[in-house]
């Protein structure tokens, strides 16, 4: 499985955190907002997170601009600010981050056990604004509670403002002095613009627009908004078992080609009406419900699994709402049964089912409570495919006890059937507690970090099992994997870096991960691995005709000092090639054409058949060198040369 994500860990720790009223004392971490060239600024969000991501809070700044972390455990944090205040917020230390920090780009703050740090002050500059009003185009009333999206010029959204009871609306982050787009975003069934008016609807390109300038500490007034009411579609969601309203229910609208265009979720009386306008055309409904029933395209069609959205009854939208679009959902099925560790029999909370359909469409997850019990509800009738995991160290499994990595085998499962409305129980798994390897990827010369790269864990005959990411801080982790015995390949993709098999045997493109150190692991063990990766050479050149014609999608295979062949480059479009990440050493490069001619070894030497690459001239690459020059001029290849070639063929 694959190591989560700086996002994914962000994301987490948000997720987790309880909030709670803090109290201004001198503990922790300590500091002070203030404003470029004046006092401390009130009500400023200052948040912080671990650097591995597992620990998230925020504060307030008061009446001074200060702020108060207390009773932080010893560990190293990022801090930010968040204000709507007109103000460029920063990460620590002094890093403007217009748009949405990101903490991992910030400077650290250590803090050691029972130690107050201070003096983590900001220094906020005041930035732009952008401001207007936004009405409808008929009537000139107001729009109220209708967000406006603020994007740079590399269409990242950078600041957002809602508008007032009276239309206007003011963009609350602080913006750095430059040109944006700026665009409504509504659900109450006007068409969305980007500024000046331009009809831009979901996900529609905002470069379109026009720009606006904003300048330091000044707000750019009238970029305002007269929009037109588009159609819409309404109806009512309800229960086929009991005619009862469903409200956990998101609709979702597709057009003629099958893109999504806007959505809608019900009142508590199961009655929709959808958000965006919608120009007359025809349009495709579908439900996505998390209360136990069976999906449906409109109108009265099971879909699940990815359905084709145009599968369904088209819905012709003209002005105004299109209404009478109605659902009724039938009760579905259901499989049930607990989750345990196979050695002790103990529940497995931190779990979860995937159920497929038995071609291996994915159709739901289903997570387990804290008795291991999970759910897995609103299934049609037939035969489906259950898998188990969890993220707490044990072996993914099919049902039933088939261990189950990142790619295995559907047709090893037995199916699970099930007859709608009915509760199919008893479909248990003994998870069984996995081995891990972990450890880190760094520059060999710094010790840095490296992040762009993968591990590959193969087993002991060199299958790939898993596929690691190596995170920012240059950890990597193979997640729960049965006991064996396996190997490791880096696979990155930074300048010069050289791969290697572990334990430090460097590995261009074909070599032996068998011929690497064996990790052996055995379950609920961990191996944490140590792998310094160092720099490599680059060779660069060309293959042209005689003709100087470029000859384009050519091989050029690279072999060592030995004569084994370790990667191969190919030429692009004016016949250039280029091969990086090598050893430092000797190689020696030979063609291999599609374009009859004859192939060479560098340099200038003709290579009909199986030539011995050693014959060639050597190419020494070195570390964070590029060796160029390395040309071919290929000569054209007669394919006869007795006399055929002029037509007289009564030799044969």
């Amino acid at each position: 499985m694959r190591t989560k994500t700086r996002g994914t860990r962000l994301a987490l720790a948000l997720a987790v955190w309880l909030s709670s009223p803090c109290v201004l004392q001198a503990t922790g971490i300590s500091g002070t907002v203030t404003a470029e060239g004046a006092s401390g600024i009130e009500g400023i969000e200052v948040r912080i997170l671990n650097t591995v991501g597992t620990f998230f809070n925020l504060v307030m700044t008061d009446a001074s601009g200060a702020y108060v972390f207390e009773t932080l455990d010893a560990d190293s944090y990022l801090l930010w600010t968040k204000n709507g205040e007109g103000f460029i917020d920063e990460l620590y230390d002094d890093i403007p981050c217009a748009g949405g920090c990101n903490p991992f780009e910030g400077t650290p703050v250590s803090v050691g056990a029972g130690q107050d740090v201070t003096g983590v002050d900001f220094v906020l500059s005041t930035g732009g604004r952008i401001a207007g009003t936004v009405t409808d185009e008929a009537t000139a009333v107001p729009i109220e509670g209708l967000e406006v999206k603020i994007y740079d010029t590399l269409e990242s959204l950078i600041a957002l403002g809602t508008t007032s009871a009276s239309g206007d609306y003011l963009s609350a982050t602080g913006l750095p002095a430059g040109d944006y787009f700026v665009q409504t975003s509504n659900d109450v069934g006007y068409f969305d613009e980007v500024y000046d008016d331009i009809p831009c609807p979901a996900a529609c390109d905002v470069t379109v627009g026009d720009l606006v300038t904003v300048t330091l500490a000044s707000t750019t007034t009238g970029i305002d908004f007269s929009l037109s009411a588009g159609g819409q579609i309404a109806g009512v969601v309800t229960s086929s078992g009991d005619g009862a309203p469903i409200d956990r229910v998101r609709i979702d609208v597709y057009d003629a080609g099958g893109g999504w265009t806007t959505s809608a979720t019900p009142d508590a009386g199961g009655a929709y009406v959808t958000e965006a306008g919608l120009s007359p055309g025809t349009y495709f409904a579908l439900t996505d419900n998390w209360w136990g029933h069976v999906d449906e395209l409109y109108d009265d069609l099971p879909c699940y699994a990815g359905c084709s959205p145009v599968a369904g009854t088209p819905i012709v939208v003209t002005s105004g709402t299109t209404s009478g679009i109605d659902f009724a959902l039938d009760p579905g099925g259901w499989i049930t049964g607990v989750i345990t560790d196979g050695t002790t029999g103990l529940p497995i909370e931190d779990a979860g089912v995937e159920v497929f359909t038995e071609d291996g469409r994915r159709i739901m997850t289903a997570l387990a409570d804290a008795s291991g019990i999970y759910w897995a509800s609103g299934l049609p009738t037939g035969n489906f495919i259950l898998r188990a995991y969890s993220w707490a160290g044990y072996l993914a499994e099919l049902y039933d006890d088939v261990v189950c990595l990142d790619d295995c085998d559907f047709s090893e499962a037995t199916p699970v059937a099930v007859i709608q409305p009915a509760i199919t129980s008893g479909i248990d798994f003994s998870l069984e507690t996995g081995a891990v390897i972990n450890g880190t990827v760094t520059h060999e010369a710094s010790g840095s970090p490296i992040s762009n790269a993968d591990v590959l864990i193969l087993d002991d005959e060199g299958m790939p099992i898993v596929d690691a990411i190596v995170d920012q801080f240059g950890s990597f982790d193979s997640g729960a994997i049965p006991a064996g015995t396996y190997f490791v390949l880096t696979d990155s993709w930074g300048d010069w870096m050289v791969d290697e098999v572990y334990d430090d045997i460097p590995c261009a493109d074909f070599c032996e991960p068998e011929n690497g150190t064996p990790i052996v692991v055995a379950g609920g063990q961990t191996a944490t691995l140590i792998i310094q990766l160092g720099l490599g050479g680059a060779i660069a050149g060309s293959v042209v005709s005689q003709t100087g014609t470029p000859v384009v999608d050519c091989d050029v295979h690279v072999f060592d000092d030995q004569g084994v062949l370790v990667t191969v480059a190919f030429s692009d479009e004016s016949g250039d090639f280029s091969v990086g990440s090598l050893p430092g050493g000797n190689y020696f490069l030979l063609t291999h054409n599609y374009d009859n001619l004859v192939d060479e070894l560098w340099e200038d030497i003709e290579c009909v058949l199986n030539c011995d690459p050693t014959l060639g001239t050597a190419i020494l690459a070195e570390p964070e060198e590029t060796t160029g020059g390395i040309d071919f001029i290929l000569e054209s290849a007669e394919l006869f040369s007795d006399g055929f070639e002029s037509g007289n063929v009564s030799a044969w």
